[in-house]
């Protein structure tokens, strides 16, 4: 027979989902941490970047190869920059799905998990990835 206990106390608000992140500043970025995080195994709780994703060549992983993202993305979605576009595949991944591949593929928890800063620098990063 074994027991069970648990320390009482107030729920703590770090186990929260935060609220989602809805916008871009890539200007607020930092291309350096931003690679760096691109190029981290986990992200937060979730699969990192290069988990997926191919920055320096064409090879496909599980996710497109974001060699010159910098260039396509801004033609992807018609009316929207660059920055915007690579903004919202990392927060609604499945907004604009890349031919070839299948939605649901990108988890959508990225928009939750990272912080606003973390957002920046890896938007500033991509968009070096001419």
């Amino acid at each position: 027979m074994f027991f069970i206990t648990a320390c009482g106390g107030a729920a703590s608000s770090a186990s929260a989902t935060p609220e989602p992140l809805a916008a871009c500043q890539a200007d607020n970025g930092n291309a350096e941490r931003g690679q760096a995080l691109f190029e981290q195994d986990v992200l937060t709780y979730y699969a990192g970047c290069i988990t997926c994703h191919m920055a320096e060549n064409d090879i496909v992983l599980q996710g497109p190869s974001l060699k010159g993202v910098a260039t396509i993305a801004d033609s992807r979605v018609t009316g929207q920059d660059a920055e915007t576009y690579l903004c919202k595949s990392i927060l609604a991944p499945n907004a604009h799905v890349v031919d070839a591949f299948s939605a649901n593929l990108m988890p959508p928890y990225y928009a939750n998990w990272l912080t606003q800063q973390e957002l920046d620098d890896l938007v500033a990063y991509l968009l070096t990835l001419e």
